[in-house]
């Protein structure tokens, strides 16, 4: 960011006083966009391969809870319908 703008809004200048209301809010834009550029490029990405494992990973525990949590659910079903329902 521009040190000269973070001081002055520091000090309670307002966008006014830093060159209009219009400069200052795309200049605010495009710091930040600059910004998360910055960010973005230290990022430790994971490869194509980490992503597809990871995706079958995250695939086939949904599938292992969904049948675990049917299976409960019949479970139950069967108790419900054995003791309670007649």
């Amino acid at each position: 960011m521009n040190p000269v703008r973070s001081l002055a809004r520091a000090k309670g200048a307002s966008p006014e006083d830093l060159g209009g209301a219009t400069s200052y809010g795309m200049n605010k834009i495009i710091d930040f966009l600059k910004d998360v550029r910055i960010e973005l490029s230290k990022v430790n990405w994971p490869t194509r391969n980490q992503t597809v494992q990871y995706t079958f990973v995250v695939i086939g525990l949904s599938l292992a809870l969904a049948v675990f949590l049917g299976g409960l659910d019949f479970v139950f079903q069967l108790g419900l319908n054995r003791f309670l329902i007649k």
